[in-house]
Parts: C-alpha cells; structure tokens; sequence
C-alpha cells in the first residue's frame, strides 16, 4: 500500500525527536510501527544533529528522516517537525517513551471521537516516568493533537501547545511510560538549563541537580 493510501486509512504520523539515540530508538519504532500492527501511518524521526547512527538505525526501523539542526528549543523543533506532517494527526513520542498495547488500540477509538467532536484540538495522555525502575512522577502530556489545529508555545523548555479547538485528558488506564536512567534525567537537567542559557549542548558525563534553591552541575556515568 502506497504511503498516500495509508495515510487515508490510517490518518496519524508519529514525530520523534532525537538526538544520539541509536540504543533505544528502534524499540520506540518498533513499539508504534512494525511488520503487523500499525497503529501510526509513518513515523518522521526529526534529528537534531546526532553523531552517531541514530538517523541510520531510525531508516532501517522504517522511519522517514528529517534533519532539524543543532536543538535551541523543544519547542521551534517539534514545530518544524510538524510541517513535515501530512496526516490529520500528529502523535508526538519521546525517543525513550513507550505506549502499553492497551493505549495503542485506543488510538482509532480517540480518532472517531475527533472526527465526531470538530472542536477537539489535542488528547493529552497520562505519562508515567520511570527512572532506574523506580516510579518518578506522573503528569498528563499533550501528544496526539490534530495537526492543523495546534502549535507548540515559545518555550524552550517544558514546552506547552496552543489551540484553536478543545483540549481533552484521556483516561488514566490509557497511559504511556517514559523510561530511561537516573544518569539520564541528570543530564537533561543540565541541557535544560544549558538551553535557557543558550549556550552549548553539554557533554554525556555532565548533569545538574537542585540544591540549595539553584541548579548544581555535577559528573555523572555517561554510560549509565
């Protein structure tokens, strides 16, 4: 089946953003798009600027590539990314985020419900963060929107959406789990705080911690 066709059928392209995730990103891949179940009409893997064979790795899971540049915002990167998008909806996943077979055969579920209430814009999506095996946090997360109706805000980081129509929070039992490293969120700390600075992407042996009301850089295992 041609891709046009499919995207009829099947009217969501799932956007991920990258960056040096050859690891972990096939899995995120295959979790939204494989051989017999696909629950995404594509997936645009939009890197910005990896070093190693992530864009590689993500074509042979079958992801259509997009090269963004170096990153400065969360957000102008999931908006250029959206403009390589040709389906009704975007469903936007973090390269180490993973969605349970439960909340995958909701999705044409909450699509028919789209299609029926005009005014929806977005579905937000109960996301649980699971650090080291441990349980972090839970928030809801704006992830499936329809693709004309919504743009990313101006922050850089913890970036938000504007609408034109309704936002909707699916119920909790139809979650998604993000997944990785303490070491990991350490170091997304720091990049955080590097972006707002607008200074440079730092280096995988470097994090930040909170302590005394500011942001500490520290060394930490890249590798763990």
């Amino acid at each position: 089946m041609d891709i046009e066709k499919l995207r009829e059928l099947i009217p969501v392209t799932a956007v991920i953003l990258t960056y040096n995730e050859e690891a972990i990103i096939s899995k995120t891949i295959e979790n939204i798009y494989n051989a017999t179940d696909k629950y995404v009409a594509e997936v645009v893997v939009a890197d910005t600027a990896s070093t190693d064979n992530t864009v590689e790795v993500a074509k042979n899971a079958g992801a259509r590539v997009i090269q963004l540049g170096e990153l400065t915002s969360f957000s102008k990167a999931r908006n250029d990314a959206m403009k390589d998008v040709f389906t009704e909806w975007t469903l936007f996943i973090d390269a180490d985020e993973i969605f349970p077979q439960k909340t995958k055969d909701f999705f044409p579920v909450l699509i028919n419900h789209g299609r029926v209430k005009q005014n929806i814009s977005a579905f937000y999506f109960w996301r649980i963060s699971v650090f080291d095996d441990i349980e972090r946090g839970t928030e809801y997360q704006p992830r499936l929107l329809r693709t004309k109706d919504c743009k990313w805000n101006d922050a850089i980081i913890h970036e938000g959406i504007v609408t034109v129509g309704d936002v909707k929070e699916v119920q909790k039992d139809y979650y998604f789990e993000h997944r990785h490293s303490m070491n990991k969120q350490l170091f997304s700390n720091l990049l955080y705080q590097k972006l707002l600075q607008g200074e440079s992407r730092p280096p995988r042996n470097r994090g930040a911690e909170y302590h005394g009301g500011k942001w500490v850089e520290i060394e930490i295992d890249k590798n763990g």
